[in-house]
């Protein structure tokens, strides 16, 4: 059907993703929102809608609130350059990536519950991603999807210092994972090093090792295998 091509100010100062999806969806014309400062509790889905196609004018600035009770990490990132408003979250879990989590927690225009549990999902994870999230988080941190993680020697080992950790764990899911030790700058993981990595995990290690300056002892730490070194 063709729509209307009315000219419409809201003149409200607060409305809802959906308030002002359904006065758009009026008029082929981009509604006039600029009285709009705020954009009330709403679905992730209904502010894609309002910040695509043909978007009402004025709220690029608009502080954004979300209401998801379980909210993705990518959208919100999306959300957030939406506007230059502050975005925030009220979730009580948030999912993605540990790239997108991440990216998520270091954004200055989000905001989420100091306590917000995230699921970490995705094939594989860094072990400084996990340890920047676990930063910004009092919530419990669950890499549900990683079968591999990645990472340095000190990040990996700092990572499993919070991995179903007593009395209060950080982290859990690392108990098992497939870890890749990598170099730090261009000096490749020790024997020791490796074997540390080993002792993380009952899954398998792989690394590069330094051609030097290894222990013959430390290599009767290397335990399992399968390992790839």
């Amino acid at each position: 059907r063709q729509l209307n091509k009315f000219t419409t100010v809201v003149s409200d100062t607060a409305a809802t993703a959906a308030e002002l999806n359904a006065v758009q969806a009026l008029t082929s014309v981009a509604v006039d929102a600029s009285n709009v400062t705020a954009i009330e509790a709403s679905s992730s889905s209904d502010i894609t809608t309002l910040y695509t196609g043909t978007v009402p004018s004025g709220i690029g600035s608009a502080t954004i609130s979300v209401n998801d009770t379980t909210a993705a990490a990518s959208t919100l990132n999306t959300i957030d350059g939406y506007s230059t408003g502050l975005v925030t979250s009220t979730a009580t879990t948030i999912t993605g990536t540990a790239a997108d989590l991440h990216t998520m927690v270091d954004a200055a225009g989000i905001a989420h519950a100091a306590d917000v549990a995230m699921t970490v999902t995705g094939s594989t994870a860094t072990a400084a991603d996990l340890l920047a999230i676990n930063l910004l988080t009092t919530g419990l941190i669950t890499v549900s999807g990683p079968t591999m993680m990645t990472g340095n020697i000190t990040d990996i080992s700092a990572i499993y210092v919070f991995n179903d950790a007593n009395p209060a764990t950080q982290v859990t899911g690392l108990d098992a994972i497939n870890l890749t030790v990598d170099a730090v700058g261009t000096t490749n993981p020790s024997i020791a090093n490796i074997v540390t990595a080993i002792g993380l995990t009952t899954g398998t290690v792989t690394a590069t090792t330094r051609p030097a300056e290894n222990a013959i002892a430390d290599f009767s730490g290397i335990t399992g295998t399968g390992h790839a070194i």
